[in-house]
């Protein structure tokens, strides 16, 4: 039987018009950077089917936004830890954190397809609101995913208002210690 086989290497200095001019308008705005890959399936180009493309991609992102994250779920997670708007956490307000959407200064992934499922491999994500890994496995048939998030929330500002607050040269010695706060929730759709 006939393979199909596809590889590609790109590099973009706009991601977010690269993926326009792709048909995937409004996912991503600005952005640059590389990703290279394939995938494969048996038979003729007609064939293609989820269930049996397989393949892999890298990708490497700088200075890019998600133009859009819902509120629920990793959003609310991220925009639980600023101590500054802790108010409007307690009210269940998260609209100010990724009205705008999710910004990033570097995203690097490494994924492999196999018959539909996606498997995530060193997914990580750093921006201002957080540095986020990512990992796990993705069913794009049947739209289902067991993933697990390391999410760790920047909280440089947080950390100088408690130093404030506590007077603490104390939490200024350690900043290893406290501007960084690593949550590892399961995830699952």
């Amino acid at each position: 039987k006939p393979q199909n086989h596809y590889q590609w290497d790109v590099k973009t200095e706009d991601l977010g018009n690269f993926l326009t001019g792709l048909g995937y308008p409004g996912l991503v705005a600005r952005g640059n950077g590389e990703g290279h890959g394939h995938i494969q399936w048996p038979g003729a180009l007609e064939d293609f089917s989820l269930t049996g493309v397989s393949g892999h991609a890298s990708l490497n992102l700088k200075d890019g936004q998600f133009s859009k994250v819902q509120t629920g779920g990793l959003g609310r997670l991220i925009s639980l830890f600023s101590l500054q708007t802790l108010p409007r956490r307690i009210t269940l307000d998260f609209n100010d954190v990724f009205s705008a959407g999710f910004a990033f200064d570097h995203l690097t992934a490494d994924l492999a397809l196999d018959h539909s499922r996606l498997d995530t491999r060193d997914f990580e994500m750093a921006g201002p609101a957080a540095h986020v890994k990512l990992f796990g496995k993705v069913d794009l048939a049947n739209e289902t995913s067991d993933l697990t998030a390391q999410v760790a929330p920047s909280v440089e500002d947080s950390v100088t208002l408690a130093s404030t607050v506590v007077g603490g040269r104390w939490w200024v010695r350690l900043p290893g210690c406290c501007k960084r706060f690593w949550v590892t929730p399961l995830i699952r759709r």
